[in-house]
C-alpha cells in the first residue's frame, strides 16, 4: 500500500488513495477465492461484533438510570423505531427488526471505516448489492403476504354478505308467505330462489374485484 518515492523532489512514503479499497487475502493466501478470508471479512466481523457489544452487552443491565452504553443502545433503538413508525405507520413496525439490523450495520461499518488503516466494507458493490437484493426480496415477500391477506379478507367479507342475504331473503319470503297464507314449502322455495339470485350477483361482484 505504501511505496517509496524515488524522485529527486520527493522523499518518504507515498500512499495511493485507491489502496484503501483493495481486497487483500489474509493468513498468507495468494489470491482471493470464493471462501478466502480477506480484509473485508475481518472488518465485517468487527462490525457485527461492535453491534453486538453495543446493543446486547451494552443494554444487558436494563438499569433504571442507564449507563453510557445503555443510553447509546436506547437512543439508537428509539430513533429507528420512531422513524419507521412515522414513515410507515403502525402496520410497518413488523419490518422494524430488519430495518434496525440494516441501519446499524451500515452505520457502524461506515464509522469503523473512518479509522486509520481501516477498511470500509460498504465501499464495495458486492456488499451493497447483497443488501439491496435482500431488501427487494423482503419487500416482494411482504407484498405477496399482503395480497394473500387481502384475498382472504375479501372472501370472508363476501361470505358474510352472502349469509346476510340468505337470512334476509328467507325472512322476507317467510313474512310474505305468512301474509298470503302459503304453506312452509312454498315459502322456503321463494326464499331459496331469492337467495340464489342475490348470491349470483355477489359472486359476480367478487369476481370483478378479484380480477382488478
Amino acid at each position: 500500500m505504501a511505496t517509496e518515492s524515488h524522485g529527486e523532489a520527493e522523499t518518504g512514503l507515498v500512499f495511493h488513495p485507491m489502496d484503501q479499497f483493495q481486497v487483500t487475502p489474509l493468513f498468507g493466501a495468494d489470491k482471493v477465492e470464493w471462501f478466502t478470508i480477506t480484509n473485508v471479512t475481518l472488518w465485517m466481523g468487527l462490525t457485527i461484533a461492535t453491534i453486538v457489544l453495543i446493543l446486547v452487552f451494552g443494554a444487558r443491565g436494563r438499569a433504571l438510570v442507564p449507563t453510557r452504553s445503555q443510553s447509546v443502545a436506547e437512543l439508537a433503538y428509539g430513533f429507528i423505531y420512531k422513524m419507521v413508525e412515522d414513515v410507515t405507520g403502525k402496520d410497518g413496525l413488523v419490518f422494524f427488526p430488519y430495518i434496525m439490523t440494516l441501519f446499524m450495520f451500515i452505520l457502524v461499518a461506515n464509522f469503523l471505516g473512518l479509522l486509520p488503516m481501516a477498511f470500509t466494507t460498504t465501499s464495495h458493490i458486492a456488499v451493497t448489492a447483497v443488501m439491496a437484493g435482500a431488501v427487494e426480496a423482503k419487500a416482494t415477500k411482504a407484498e405477496d403476504a399482503n395480497a394473500t391477506a387481502a384475498a382472504a379478507a375479501s372472501k370472508a367479507l363476501a361470505r358474510a354478505l352472502v349469509d346476510d342475504v340468505l337470512r334476509g331473503s328467507e325472512a322476507r319470503a317467510r313474512a310474505q308467505g305468512e301474509g298470503e297464507g302459503d304453506d312452509a314449502a312454498a315459502t322456503l322455495a321463494r326464499a331459496h330462489a331469492a337467495a340464489r339470485e342475490s348470491l349470483g350477483r355477489l359472486e359476480s361482484l367478487v369476481a370483478a374485484l378479484g380480477a382488478r
